[in-house]
């Protein structure tokens, strides 16, 4: 069969493992486009993957500033908890910003994609709802995640269902770092706790 007759049939295939990639991209683009089109989009997609993943610290890094790490060392409890979760986009939610820090952490730590929730009181929110980027104390650079605070009392029901209804619910993560009064805890964890989704993960510090 002659060469050009090969040529018409489709991608040329070379068995030599020392052929350059990009040659072999190139010919398929001359007969099949679509096919070397997915081919880069396939890469195209690994390659930022990699980039993301590469680029975001590690928990004990996002916490530095937090006394989760510096005074509790939460982070070695929840690395192995945490990081099976960090590669997809999941719905965070932390009862107590305070000054803000683990907050920045969370958007730090998850995958772009993530929309973190933030529960406050008695700090420096003065709104029902904030974005995250909107105020000095949670801003951060990347906002490939979206994150949302919200001022209320852990211990006020009402609250709570205005909580739920604004944000969706369909939590995967809770962490309760609020008062840590038990009733308060326990208010909001009746409150919250049928809106995590399955094998998802709520936690009281």
């Amino acid at each position: 069969m002659r060469f050009d007759r090969l040529q018409q049939m489709g991608c040329l295939l070379f068995a030599s493992l020392a052929l350059n990639v990009a040659l072999l991209t190139l010919r398929c683009t001359a007969t099949r486009p679509e096919l070397a089109l997915d081919k880069q989009s396939v890469f195209a997609e690994t390659q930022l993957r990699s980039a993301r993943k590469r680029e975001r610290p590690s928990l004990a890094d996002a916490l530095s500033k937090s006394d989760k790490t510096t005074r509790h060392g939460y982070d070695r409890v929840y690395t192995p908890l945490f990081e099976p979760l960090r590669a997809q986009p999941i719905r965070f939610v932390e009862i107590g910003v305070h000054e803000g820090k683990s907050m920045k952490a969370w958007q730090a730590f998850f995958s772009a994609g993530s929309h973190v929730f933030g529960i406050g009181y008695g700090n420096w929110q003065q709104d029902f709802n904030t974005k995250c980027h909107a105020a000095k104390e949670t801003a951060t650079l990347d906002l490939s995640s979206q994150c949302d605070l919200y001022r209320g009392d852990q211990s006020n029901i009402t609250f709570l269902r205005a909580f739920l209804q604004d944000s969706g619910g369909r939590f995967d993560i809770v962490v309760d770092d609020g008062s840590h009064l038990p009733d308060h805890q326990r208010i909001t964890f009746e409150t919250l706790w049928p809106t995590v989704v399955s094998g998802g993960l709520y936690i009281i510090e």
